[in-house]
């Protein structure tokens, strides 16, 4: 913003953040009111509400991302949203499973991409998972329209922590997050 790279309104279509003095402040109250009213629209097109009672919950094993974390719930370790506790299915499973999915057109993700027709011949969409209980956005993904969510996040054993534990032959007492480099729909076989 202060370089002049990202517009006022730029900054509140894209980022959600409100602008003041000039464009060069961050209206806190503001952005804060903005982006609570586009986590409620995000919900009202799958017909939902805010969850009630949201809060941070459990405490996380570990972060996955800004808005996704591991927690225990009862004897199982699962995914769960980082701002509302929500929970997103098994951590041995694939977590974009259990979120609102919304494919959005390609220009949404940035204006300069123009129409993807000019590039490729098939139909790629912007995918967006959010939350279902707060509407937080938690992924992005670009694929082709009609595929199956990636499966891009996995838990792989470690030696180093002490508390994740996954089914499989030859899991260790803990597993780390990493991102796939070859991200797939199908679920991984433990213990191979």
């Amino acid at each position: 913003m202060e370089l002049g790279y990202v517009s006022g309104q730029a900054a509140r279509e894209i980022h959600g953040v409100v602008l003041a003095d000039g464009e060069r402040a961050v209206d806190a109250a503001a952005t804060a009111s903005l982006r609570r009213q586009i986590r409620e629209q995000r919900l009202a097109r799958f017909g939902r509400r805010p969850r009630e009672g949201q809060g941070e919950g459990r405490p996380a094993l570990m972060l996955v991302g800004e808005y996704l974390k591991v927690v225990t719930s009862g004897d199982e370790k699962v995914f769960a949203c980082a701002r509302c506790d929500e929970e997103l299915g098994s951590a041995a499973g694939n977590y974009k499973q259990r979120c609102l999915v919304d494919d959005r057109p390609m220009t949404e993700a940035s204006p300069a991409i123009g129409d993807p027709a000019r590039y490729v011949d098939e139909d790629y969409v912007l995918r967006q998972f959010y939350c279902p209980g707060c509407g937080s956005l938690i992924e992005n993904e670009v694929t082709r329209r009609g595929e199956p969510p990636l499966w891009d996040v996995e838990l792989h054993q470690t030696q180093r922590l002490g508390d994740l534990d996954l089914p499989g032959e030859g899991f260790a007492d803990d597993v780390e997050a990493v991102q796939s480099s070859q991200p797939r729909s199908e679920p991984p076989t433990w213990g191979r």
